[in-house]
């Protein structure tokens, strides 16, 4: 059931043990509805809400519909996949029974049936039509499900709305960059040619950092003129991709190093315990000095992989990453965009300032050397 969720199949409610509802009283009723939906809220892990119901043959009072607040969903072809134990049958009665938008039963419990209705999903798809969930299929044909009402199938002559857009999880208003708790990060990162955005008017601060990209920006930062790579240590890794430099660079230097196997993840996003070791590696390689560190005391200091521990340390101690909030530090969240031009930002300013200094001590000693 996880998995059905998951991958984006619409789960519903056929009840606990299958009764005929309408030989139910008010208290079973809801009992069976709610723990179906307890159940399936323990198995994928989260609060489905109230799902659409499918009463146990077709049997719902008009009373019962009205208090159950769901959906009703019966069907238009019905197979009769229970009683003919035949896959060709089963196959034969989907098909001649099919219209544009009809809801098909069909019980997966028996083989035949599963056989059966594979067989005619492939004939009715060459016939070109597509199968979609029940929620899709009304949504499909402009129809706004109610809750108590019952419904069989969905109006051939409905206006299709076609597929819905793609939703990004990612996307930010990017109007409204200027309120955006790292935006004084995210223009220094521009304005110092640290990070690009992904357009002139996109900078994209939710979306993730893959572990290519963080390798880019720290070569980056280094200044370094880096030459063109002949090879690159990773199998996974390209010559000629826009990181392909930046990675065999990272990795002739400490700074990055893959899973093993000649594998680097270059699409992979990078987590916020990766970042970490990466940056103390880069820090290393510029000259700072990062010594052992005691642990830093999070809350969730037992995610964070051995190998990570003592850099989750160092990073914090230094200033250059903190915590998620609530004493958390989140090792194994995708790092952001708007968290690396953070990270990026306190780093480049750490290695202005060490720079500064340097050309300041050699100041004070030249000038030494010219007293003398």
């Amino acid at each position: 059931m996880k998995r059905e969720y998951e991958e984006g199949h619409q789960l519903a409610n056929h009840t606990w043990n299958h009764p005929k509802l309408t030989t139910l009283g008010q208290s079973a009723f809801f009992n069976q509805l709610e723990s179906t939906e307890n159940a399936i809220d323990s198995a994928v892990g989260e609060d489905v809400g109230k799902l659409m119901l499918r009463p146990p043959y077709g049997s719902i009072s008009a009373s019962q519909k009205s208090m159950a607040g769901r959906k009703i969903i019966l069907w238009s072809v019905d197979p009769l996949d229970w009683k003919y134990r035949d896959a060709a049958t089963v196959k034969r009665n989907i098909v001649s029974a099919a219209r544009e938008g009809s809801i098909i039963l069909v019980h997966d419990i028996h083989p035949t049936s599963v056989k059966g209705s594979v067989a005619a999903i492939d004939e009715l798809q060459s016939q070109g039509y597509t199968f979609v969930t029940v929620s899709e299929l009304f949504r499909r044909k402009g129809i706004e499900m109610a809750d108590g009402r019952t419904y069989t199938n969905a109006p051939a002559d409905g206006v299709d709305l076609g597929p819905p857009e793609p939703v990004d999880p990612y996307a930010y208003d990017e109007t409204k960059l200027s309120e955006h708790w790292a935006y004084e990060y995210i223009c220094y990162v521009k304005e110092n040619g640290l990070m690009l955005g992904f357009s002139e008017d996109k900078f994209g601060p939710e979306y993730p950092m893959t572990r290519a990209m963080f390798a880019t920006v720290l070569c980056r930062m280094s200044g370094e003129s880096i030459p063109a790579a002949k090879e690159t240590p990773f199998d996974d890794v390209a010559l000629g991709k826009y990181y392909s430099d930046a990675v065999a660079w990272a990795a002739e230097n400490g700074i990055v190093s893959g899973y093993g196997g000649g594998r680097f993840g270059p699409d992979d996003y990078v987590t916020r315990e990766q970042a970490a070791v990466m940056i103390v590696n880069y820090m290393k390689f510029i000259g700072f000095h990062v010594g052992d560190q005691p642990q830093v005391s999070y809350t969730d200091e037992a995610d964070i992989h051995h190998w990570a521990k003592g850099a989750v340390a160092s990073v914090t101690e230094k200033g250059v990453m903190n915590g998620t909030g609530g004493g958390a530090f989140s090792p194994l969240d995708n790092a952001t965009r708007a968290q690396a031009a953070t990270i990026l930002t306190r780093l480049h300013q750490m290695q202005q300032l060490r720079v500064q200094n340097q050309e300041l001590l050699e100041l004070m000693t030249r000038n030494g050397d010219e007293n003398e």
